[in-house]
């Protein structure tokens, strides 16, 4: 293996405009050095210059695991965006670049890509990769009432029916903390549409009627506790 002449022969072809003879090539080259970082850029830059962009992507795809695997995550993000304006609907690269703004600390990016996931995955009913993807985004931002709604509805949509109660649930105080009692009541007959029954339903349901001026609504939901005289939450 001489590495000196199959580069030489491989940028004489190039400049030939041969470009398939150029990718053979360098490809040579990465039989013997997979992991040579300026090949691998190169040999997707080729393909792509001859339309063969599925080919292409196979490149770049190795090229950014191993920026990631030798800790330079900035150049892997590079390359993933790469891909991406190759082709926008390549959902590897999306959730890859989700990942690695999230070790990156970049939340706002990594919520961006993880939208566009979610999006993806919507598109193509497969409300078990949307659960997954909400789950995460919660994580980023736990106190999130809009993330808690959508999450409650893949849960849904899922099947999972005891979950999307309990995330309608969480979403309904969210939003009563948020002072925004009329989707906070929707999110709460959600919850209750599911099968949540208990005292904090109740307690919760009677603080969004007082937020709307309804205190003798209020009055009446507080009363269906059996111990009100007694519960702290509803005596409040």
């Amino acid at each position: 293996f001489n590495k000196a002449k199959s580069l030489a022969a491989a940028e004489k072809y190039v400049m030939q405009g041969k470009v398939p003879a150029a990718i053979q090539e360098y490809q040579k080259i990465l039989e013997q050095e997979p992991r040579d970082l300026v090949i691998l850029n190169t040999v997707g830059d080729l393909h792509l210059r001859i339309n063969k962009t599925a080919e292409a992507l196979v490149y770049f795809y190795k090229l950014g695991e191993a920026y990631v695997e030798d800790g330079f995550v900035r150049n892997g993000i590079a390359v993933f965006k790469k891909i991406t304006r190759s082709d926008p609907n390549a959902i590897e690269a999306i959730s890859r670049l989700a990942d690695l703004y999230t070790v990156q600390g970049q939340l706002s990016e990594a919520r961006n890509y993880l939208n566009q996931a979610v999006d993806f995955y919507n598109q193509r009913g497969e409300p078990g990769k949307c659960v997954e993807l909400f789950e995460k985004l919660l994580l980023m931002d736990p106190e999130n009432a809009t993330a808690k709604q959508r999450l409650a509805v893949a849960y849904e949509q899922a099947g999972k029916k005891e979950d999307a109660a309990g995330m309608y649930f969480s979403a309904a105080e969210a939003l009563a903390d948020r002072a925004n009692p009329v989707e906070a009541e929707k999110a709460l007959r959600k919850a209750r549409e599911l099968g949540v029954a208990n005292d904090e339903l109740l307690v919760l349901e009677a603080r969004i009627q007082i937020d709307s001026g309804r205190g003798a609504e209020a009055i009446a939901t507080l009363a269906q506790i059996p111990d009100h005289d007694s519960n702290r939450a509803a005596l409040n």
